[in-house]
């Protein structure tokens, strides 16, 4: 019997231990590879989230930023500048985030202009939490 296999693009002939090690070596890399894509998904999913809280906590200020603004462009700008240089309620554990995320980062931003504010309700606060 002939264990014929590709390796590194190359057609390669195995001997059965070989074709075992090669074949478990293949699968911890894919599973490496997708727990770190997974990982990554749900990092940014979290920081989504945090952006989300920081909404909901000011949600006043929030929605008056946003109406004051007259696109979705000085809206983003009004957003960020007001999650850098104003004093929010953030009710997460500030130590948790790196100085430079205690506002609100672009991709949060994006994340709450994207958000229809109808999701604002306690329904989908509840919603929310539970995610």
């Amino acid at each position: 019997m002939i264990f014929l296999a590709v390796l590194n693009g190359q057609p390669k002939e195995f001997a059965l231990d070989e074709a075992i090690r090669s074949f478990i070596n293949h699968r911890i890399d894919v599973v490496q590879r997708r727990t770190v894509y997974l990982l990554r998904k749900a990092r940014e999913r979290e920081h989504q989230f945090e952006g989300y809280k920081i909404a909901i906590d000011n949600l006043d200020a929030v929605i008056r930023i946003i109406r004051g603004s007259r696109s979705r462009v000085e809206a983003r700008e009004n957003l960020y500048a007001w999650g850098k240089g104003t004093e929010i309620v953030i009710s997460l554990d500030r130590e948790r985030l790196p100085s430079e995320e205690r506002g609100l980062t672009l991709r949060q931003v994006d994340a709450i202009l994207e958000l229809q504010l109808y999701r604002l309700t306690q329904f989908s606060v509840d919603e929310f939490s539970t995610s």
